[in-house]
């Protein structure tokens, strides 16, 4: 998944870094496009099992619990695009 989303952010990064105007040609955006949701199904798929203790268990006080980073993965994806 790691790979994947380094993957996904490479590549929007790089349309957006190179010129003020889009310059993907099709090909390159469907291909983004694909990569975002094969990476959705990826995420859905390794949260969707999980019961509420593994939802909510913090391994310390100071950190985030798997509910709260998919929350914060969530929101995030809505506020870049």
């Amino acid at each position: 998944m790691k790979t994947l989303a380094i993957s996904i952010l490479a590549v929007l990064s790089a349309s957006l870094l190179t010129a003020a105007e889009p310059v993907l040609t099709q090909q390159e955006r469907d291909h983004a496009i694909q990569l975002l949701r094969d990476s959705e199904m990826e995420f859905l798929n390794l949260t969707s099992g999980l019961s509420d203790a593994q939802w909510t268990y913090k391994p310390a006080p100071d950190r985030w619990s798997v509910g709260e980073t998919a929350e914060h993965i969530v929101l995030a994806e809505g506020l870049l695009f």
